[in-house]
């Protein structure tokens, strides 16, 4: 591994080890990222009233899921004996393609850029650390985005112990568009195999206008503008855009509301109206067979007798609420909840409910509410477990969202590149890794580069977050 300015990477790590000597910190033993458990299936003999989307929710799986596990019993009856699969920790997806050919079949040493804003010039200047809050250190610049290295370099390693050879360039390149030019300059550059970063908008153009001349990968892992891709087929984007939720929603349908009566809530009749009838239009055509007709209303006009005119007690409700503004949540779910034990019905929260602070948690469990969000790290899983263990016990911090970003980014383009080097794009949609925060599934656009259209599905239940998500495979 080859690091830039060794000097000042050597401050910024005894300034974040001396603030954390005397944190206490629970050390565990480590074990190794992206293994492999498996549990002997379990068994349900069916009783009245259960079906697929029941014992999926019963048992947290999706129906594709316990479909598979049961071939030929494609409706439960009572007396059936269903196998009922347990989940273990996936190993990458192969699937036979003609990108078997492009695979890598000799030791390779790959060259990764990492462009980081460090702010180095601050954390030369030490004096500064004697005042140092460590409670807000990841408010001040050199701080920042130091966990993303760090879940990066992680990653780097976990793959180092597979075999990969890599060597990682690292420089600080913030908003200053000089050190973006000046990094550019470096004769690395052009023989890199990937580029990360930078994360600010000035110096990211400059960087992208080099790798799109240089037919080098760029990765943007915190940018929300879509924009960055177009007319630049080498960049990607992990964020996935808003307008990606439609399609994920009518697979949603699809998979568990089919038989529901959908109600879709908006604040008024002219918020978001134009995206509103999209969403309705796309889970008409995507979804597939619907039992009800989909039904539309507001709540400036009706309230919660919206739902009563529209809603059915012959089958569940789904009740997709669509809004930017905080206060619809607040009103809405408790008149919803108030119905639960004449009506059955279920929440879906549109487009980034993630951003309110006054959602009530005993709404969403009475109403079997789902979320989506744009990651989210389930502290249950083992790779999690893992990769938690490993950073504290390296950096004697506790990880944060870009340590996790940091680690997705690093493990899923090394491993791409380790399994077919500069050939990976070619066959982007055949790689497919379990992460940290969320998983990757680009869409890619002629002409413009890879946008990560993959969105966390997480149903409350139990006082716990259950994924729901929508797999790749």
């Amino acid at each position: 591994m080859i690091i830039q300015d060794n000097q000042t990477m050597r401050i910024l790590s005894i300034i974040l080890k001396n603030r954390l000597l005397n944190s206490s910190i629970v050390f565990f033993v480590f074990l190794t990222l992206m293994s492999y458990g498996q549990e002997e299936p379990k068994t349900h003999i069916v009783r009245p009233l259960d079906n697929y989307y029941s014992l999926s929710l019963r048992y947290d799986l999706t129906i594709e899921e316990l479909k598979s596990a049961n071939p030929g019993i494609h409706t439960p009856r009572p007396g059936d004996t269903l196998v009922i699969p347990v989940r273990g920790y996936l190993e990458p997806v192969a699937i036979k393609t003609d990108c078997d050919r492009l695979r890598v079949r000799k030791p390779v040493t790959y060259r990764v850029a990492l462009l980081i804003p460090f702010y180095l010039e601050q954390a030369a200047v030490t004096n500064w650390a004697k005042k140092l809050d460590p409670s807000n250190i990841s408010e001040v610049a050199p701080f920042r985005f130091i966990q993303f290295y760090h879940g990066f370099m992680l990653a780097a390693d976990s793959l180092r112990k597979q075999g990969m050879d890599i060597e990682i360039h690292v420089f600080d390149v913030d908003h200053q568009a000089s050190k973006a030019a000046k990094a550019l300059r470096d004769p690395v550059m052009k023989r890199v195999d990937l580029i990360v970063g930078p994360f600010h908008q000035v110096s990211f153009s400059l960087v992208a206008d080099f790798a799109k001349k240089q037919k080098i990968p760029l990765v943007n892992p915190v940018t929300t503008r879509s924009e960055i891709i177009d007319d630049n087929p080498y960049v990607f984007k992990l964020i996935p855009p808003a307008e990606s939720q439609m399609a994920m929603v009518a697979k949603l349908v699809r998979r568990d509301f089919a038989g529901h009566k959908i109600i879709i809530y908006t604040a008024n009749k002219f918020q978001g109206a134009e995206t509103v009838e999209r969403l309705k239009n796309t889970i008409e055509t995507d979804a597939g067979y619907l039992r009800y007709p989909i039904t539309m209303t507001d709540y400036q006009s009706d309230s919660i007798s919206g739902f009563m005119k529209n809603a059915t007690k012959e089958a569940p409700n789904l009740v997709i609420i669509y809004t930017e503004i905080e206060t619809l949540p607040a009103a809405l779910l408790s008149k919803l909840s108030a119905q639960r034990n004449k009506y059955a019905i279920t929440v879906l929260a549109l487009p980034n409910w993630e951003r309110f602070n006054n959602l009530e948690t005993k709404y969403m469990l009475d109403l079997n509410a789902h979320i989506i969000l744009s990651s989210y790290v389930d502290h249950e899983d083992e790779n999690v477990k893992a990769f938690l263990r490993e950073y504290r016990s390296r950096y004697l911090d506790e990880p944060m969202g870009y340590a996790c970003s940091g680690f997705d980014a690093g493990y899923y383009f090394l491993q791409a590149l380790s399994l077919y080097g500069e050939s990976f794009m070619r066959c982007i949609e055949y790689i497919n890794f379990p992460l940290l925060q969320n998983q990757y599934d680009f869409e890619h656009l002629n002409g413009s580069g890879f946008e990560n259209i993959h969105w966390k599905i997480l149903r409350y239940a139990n006082y716990q977050l259950h994924d729901r998500s929508i797999q790749k495979y």
